[in-house]
C-alpha cells in the first residue's frame, strides 16, 4: 500500500477508506500520532494549493470510487472505455463550461496492492479501474503566452509528484508550447492521425459543408482484421507497430482532400468530402490494395506478417443525413464485411 505517514491534527485525520489497514494509525515512541495518507488524498491536498490561483484541475477518478469526488464526468466515463480497450492515453481540446480546455486522461490499472481497500474492483474483471484526469484552461494562455510555462508547471506539479513527468517540454517558448498542446490534443500519439474527438468534430464540419453546398459526402469505417490475434501471438509492441504502419498507409493512399483519424482501438475513420458512393468504392479498393502491399516486421526484422482490413462505406443521402446515421450505416456495412470473409468492403 503506497502512501505517506503524516502527523494527525489540524486538517489531517485518519482516512475512513483505509480503516481495513491494521497499520493505518501509528503512535511513535515519543508519543506522536501519525496516520497513513494514500496517493489520492495526497494528490487532493497538492491540487488544493493551486485552486485559488488557477482553474486547472488534476484528480483521480474510478468506476466505483470510495470518495464521491472521484466519480467520472461524462467525458471521463466515455474515455475510460477507450482506455479499457487498450488506448494508452486520451488527449483532447474540448469545450467545457463555455471555454476551451485541454483534457488529458491516463489509465490506472488494477494492482494487487489495491485489492485490500478495493476488493470490489476485482469482481468487475476490468484491467483499467480508473484514471488520472487533468483539465487545463486554455483561456489564460491565449491572453498571455509569457505566463504559459509558469501556469503549466504549477498545474502539473501533482503529476510530477506521482511519477508522471515529461508531459510537456518546459524549455520551449510559450507560443511553441501552445502549438504543441493544440497539436497533441487532436492527434493520436501512436499513429499521428487525428484522434477520435478531432475526427468526429471534423465529420460534423464536413457534413455541414456538404449539406450547405449540396455536395456528395462519404465516410469509410476501417477495422484491422484479426488484430487481437496479432497482439496475442506477437505481443503488443508488434500490435503498436501495426497501428503505426496502418497510419502511414492511410496517409499514403487517401487523397489530399480526404481526412483520416484513429476512431478507437484498431478502428479508423476516413472522411471523403465531395465523394459519392462510386468514388468511395474506388478509394476503399485503393486502401485495401495498400494493405496487400504492406508488411509488418517482427522483432528480428527478417520475418514479417501481413495484415488485412475490412471497410464499411456510407454515403450522404435523403435517409442517411446525419453524422450518427452515417456512422451507424458504415458500422453495419463493416459488420457485413467482417461476416462475409474480411479483407473486403461493403456498403
Amino acid at each position: 500500500m503506497g502512501g505517506v505517514y503524516v502527523e494527525t491534527g489540524g486538517d489531517v485525520a485518519p482516512l475512513d477508506s483505509l480503516s481495513a489497514l491494521t497499520e493505518r494509525d501509528i503512535q511513535t515512541e515519543s508519543g506522536r500520532k501519525i496516520t497513513l495518507l494514500n496517493s489520492p488524498s495526497l494528490l487532493r491536498r497538492i491540487v488544493k494549493e493551486f485552486e485559488g490561483s488557477s482553474s486547472d484541475r488534476i484528480r483521480l477518478i474510478a468506476y466505483n470510487p470510495i470518495n464521491p469526488s472521484g466519480k467520472p464526468d461524462p467525458w471521463e466515463m466515455s474515455n475510460l472505455e477507450l482506455l479499457q480497450k487498450g488506448q494508452k492515453e486520451i488527449r483532447e481540446m474540448v469545450e467545457k463550461d463555455g471555454k476551451m480546455v485541454f483534457r488529458l486522461l491516463y489509465p490506472i490499472k488494477l494492482q494487487p496492492k489495491c485489492i485490500k481497500c478495493h476488493g470490489d474492483w476485482k469482481k468487475t474483471n476490468r484491467k483499467v479501474v480508473g484514471g488520472l484526469s487533468v483539465v487545463v484552461d486554455k483561456t489564460p494562455y491565449d491572453r498571455s503566452y509569457g505566463e504559459l510555462v509558469k501556469k503549466l508547471s504549477m498545474g502539473y506539479l501533482g503529476l510530477w509528484f506521482f511519477g508522471v513527468i515529461g508531459l510537456l517540454l518546459f524549455d520551449v517558448s510559450g507560443a511553441k508550447l501552445l502549438k504543441k498542446i493544440e497539436y497533441t490534443s487532436i492527434h493520436d500519439k501512436l499513429t499521428g492521425l487525428r484522434n477520435r474527438g478531432a475526427i468526429e468534430r471534423r465529420l460534423h464540419d464536413e457534413l455541414k459543408l456538404a449539406e450547405r453546398y449540396n455536395k456528395p459526402f462519404s465516410i469509410l469505417l476501417l477495422d484491422i482484421d484479426h488484430f487481437k490475434q496479432v497482439n496475442d501471438q506477437y505481443g503488443h509492441h508488434i500490435g503498436d507497430e501495426t497501428l503505426r504502419i496502418v497510419g502511414n498507409l492511410l496517409r499514403q493512399h487517401i487523397r489530399e482532400t480526404d481526412i483520416s483519424g484513429r476512431y478507437g482501438g484498431e478502428e479508423f475513420l476516413i472522411l471523403a468530402p465531395n465523394t459519392d458512393l462510386e468514388s468511395s468504392i474506388i478509394l476503399a479498393q485503393r486502401i485495401l490494395q495498400g494493405f496487400h502491399n504492406s508488411k509488418v516486421p517482427l522483432d528480428d526484422k527478417t520475418a514479417t506478417i501481413s495484415v488485412t482490413a475490412s471497410i464499411g462505406i456510407s454515403s450522404l443521402s435523403e435517409k442517411v443525413n446525419s453524422a450518427d446515421e452515417l456512422l451507424k450505416t458504415a458500422d453495419k456495412a463493416l459488420y457485413k464485411a467482417k461476416n462475409q470473409g474480411r479483407d473486403c468492403y461493403r456498403m
